[in-house]
């Protein structure tokens, strides 16, 4: 039973942070497209993006160790960031 909370709160958090990255990720692109579509194609916008991702998903992995009680296993990280 345990077990299952567990899987079930994993699977909230998972969504939830999706749908954040999945509308910053659109923002960004409509931001990109609006001031120049040729800044979509520059090595040093691809860099910022990647930085914002990967700060957003470090952030949500801080997030879901806090809600667990500040320990978290490897696999449920690792399953976090990969939906396993």
């Amino acid at each position: 039973m345990e077990e299952e909370k567990e899987e079930s709160t994993l699977m909230n958090h998972i969504i939830r942070w999706g749908l954040i990255v999945g509308g910053v990720s659109i923002t960004i692109t409509v931001l990109l497209y609006a001031i120049d579509y040729t800044l979509m194609v520059q090595l040093k916008t691809l860099f910022g993006t990647l930085l914002v991702y990967l700060g957003l998903t470090i952030y949500a992995g801080i997030d879901y160790r806090k809600s667990v009680g500040g320990y978290l296993k490897y696999s449920q990280a690792f399953c976090m960031v990969w939906v396993c």
